[in-house]
């Protein structure tokens, strides 16, 4: 063997496995396109380099048909739901929600309730203090009053 057989072995064997890898990156790998331009992006070599070769045609084709019949079994392998189950979960879920919010309605009638209470208290409470200050008011008028008079008896009484 010469060295230009030797390198072109090498560089052959090279090129073999580096599409070897892509075919199983490829095979692996469901988001990579199965196509001859995908194999040779993903194995660093030319088209015409792929399609010189038989078998690594072959192996993208059985890749696609793997791919095909994996996506025909899983749209034959759809288990069809009992509508009568979807609607019992249907119905549950819609209890569920009606019970939260039967709980919240519960909670903002007792908060209601209560703030009524307080509400009523406060009026009672301002209404009481009205009317004390009003009275206070009328008293301290009064004590004004007498203060007044008592100022001009005194006035009076030094004039004199």
């Amino acid at each position: 063997m010469t060295a230009y057989d030797e390198r072109n072995t090498k560089e052959f064997n090279d090129v073999t496995e580096s599409i070897n890898e892509a075919l199983i990156k490829m095979q692996n790998d469901r988001s990579i396109k199965c196509s001859i331009s995908s194999l040779a992006n993903l194995a660093s070599v030319h088209r015409n380099t792929i399609r010189n070769r038989v078998w690594p045609l072959e192996r993208v084709a059985a890749i696609k048909a793997a791919r095909k019949a994996e996506l025909e079994e899983k749209r034959n392998n759809i288990i069809e739901v009992d509508p009568t189950v979807e609607l019992k979960e249907n119905i549950s879920k819609c209890l569920k929600e009606i019970q939260y919010w039967y709980g919240k309605s519960n909670d903002f009638k007792s908060l209601y309730e209560s703030m009524t209470v307080q509400f009523v208290t406060m009026s009672k409470s301002r209404d009481f203090y009205m009317d004390q200050a009003d009275k206070l008011q009328v008293e301290l008028e009064k004590a004004n009053a007498e203060i007044a008079r008592i100022t001009d008896l005194l006035n009076m009484v030094n004039e004199k």
